[in-house]
């Protein structure tokens, strides 16, 4: 063997210290490196599954707004069968352990249910302990101004930060909570004008059904329209009484069920259309046509219907409606002869009558069919006797263009009402 293949052996033998020193420092950065990512990577599956984890959190306190039947929301979580998201002192907590003593019941009167039916969170979403996220630390459950926080401090746990360490937080607004909800009701097709009474069902915030109650007076106030503030997103339902809920002849609609889900709530008035004759039978018999007595009608300048009728007593009126064959016509005043023969005046509209009484309209002059408050009352006398009625009624001549007029009265104290008809 020559000298050089010798030497050639001996420098295949193994590294030099050098390069085992470079091999060793090497590795180790990739190892370091190696380490950190392997770190970051699972900091960020972290970071994604917490958010995963309170994204269902907050359905199961409000519902999930893609479950729908029929294109509307039908599940609204803890809010919907409570009334109200968990107070921040009951916390999280109540989604999976129920923070009052009631629990789900249907009632069979208003057709809502109401009251805990958890746990609203299931362990089979991937969240072990509703509480934590997924570094261990505690969620964030907090309220100020009506919006409700859910938040992670992230992977330091502290707050603020960048990257995994910057702060998770979701919100639900009280818009996402609570609604505002109108509606109108319809008589005989037209927006109704006599007394009703709506009644709203839904849980309280404690899981128990509470009412809320719009009334309708009947008076110049009144279009038919009703509003609720402040219902809990979820399964509410309304009910109406027409006139009034003690009323012995009245109508009653519902429950009708509706699902509230979004912040103002028009509802269908389709739903609230009914035929319901608002005067009743108006037989007091109080007031009486004389019979014979047939419509007086003259041409002045605010056309005039002179009206003769009996008193069978005394009895104070409150609300008039007149309706005349000529349906363009509208009403500028009601006057009445007392004792003394003075005429008393009551319109809709400005003017320098004495005594200045009203006859309270939405519009000037009023509307015919339009139950007008007359203020002050109308006073007829104590004793039997006929009684000289007007009625002021815009645009002449008068007497070429009616034929028919029909009169209620409506009584103070329950008396009733009394609907006359004249013809010319």
């Amino acid at each position: 063997m020559s000298w050089k293949s010798q030497t050639d052996k001996n420098n295949k033998k193994g590294f030099t210290f050098v390069e085992v020193i470079l091999t060793i420092v090497i590795a180790g950065i990739l190892a370091v490196a190696s380490l950190s990512y392997i770190g970051d990577s699972i900091d960020w599956s972290q970071y994604d599954q917490t958010r995963k984890e309170m994204e269902a959190i907050r359905d199961s306190l409000i519902g999930n707004k893609k479950l729908k039947v029929d294109g509307s929301q039908n599940n609204f979580g803890y809010l919907g069968d409570m009334g109200a998201l968990p107070t921040v002192s009951q916390g999280l907590s109540a989604l999976v352990t129920n923070p009052t003593s009631n629990t789900w019941q249907m009632s069979s009167t208003t057709k809502v249910g109401a009251g805990w039916r958890g746990p609203y969170i299931q362990s089979a979403e991937g969240i072990t302990d509703v509480l934590k996220d997924e570094w261990g630390n505690d969620y964030l459950y907090q309220l100020s101004g009506g919006v409700y926080t859910l938040k992670s401090l992230g992977a330091d746990g502290a707050i603020g930060g960048t990257k995994v360490n910057e702060d998770i937080i979701l919100e639900i607004l009280a818009s996402e909570q609570f609604a505002s909800v109108s509606g109108s009701l319809i008589n005989a097709g037209k927006q109704h004008s006599g007394g009703a009474v709506i009644e709203l069902y839904s849980p309280n915030g404690l899981g128990v059904i509470s009412t809320k109650t719009v009334t309708l007076s009947g008076d110049e106030t009144n279009t038919g329209h009703f509003t609720f503030n402040s219902v809990p997103y979820g399964t509410s339902s309304a009910k109406i009484f027409v006139p009034n809920k003690t009323d012995t002849k009245r109508r009653e609609m519902g429950p009708i069920l509706v699902n509230i889900n979004k912040p103002v709530y028009n509802l269908d008035s389709k739903t609230f259309s009914f035929s319901y004759d608002v005067d009743g039978e108006c037989k007091a018999n109080i007031v009486r046509k004389i019979p014979g007595s047939i419509l007086i009608l003259d041409g002045s300048t605010n056309g005039t219907a002179n009206l003769l009728f009996w008193v069978k007593e005394n009895v104070t009126l409150t609300h008039v409606k007149a309706k005349i064959d000529s349906v363009t016509r509208k009403i500028s005043a009601v006057a009445y002869t007392p004792s003394d023969g003075q005429h008393a005046y009551w319109t809709p509209c400005s003017g320098n009558y004495n005594p200045p009484y009203r006859l309270y309209s939405s519009t000037c002059p009023a509307n015919q069919e339009e139950k007008l408050v007359m203020s002050p009352a109308m006073t007829f006398p104590s004793e039997e006797r006929i009684v000289d009625f007007r009625i002021n009624f815009n645009w002449t001549p008068l007497a070429n263009t009616v034929s028919e007029l029909e009169l209620t009265f409506y009584y103070a104290d329950d008396k009733g009402c009394d609907k006359l008809v004249y013809y010319k």
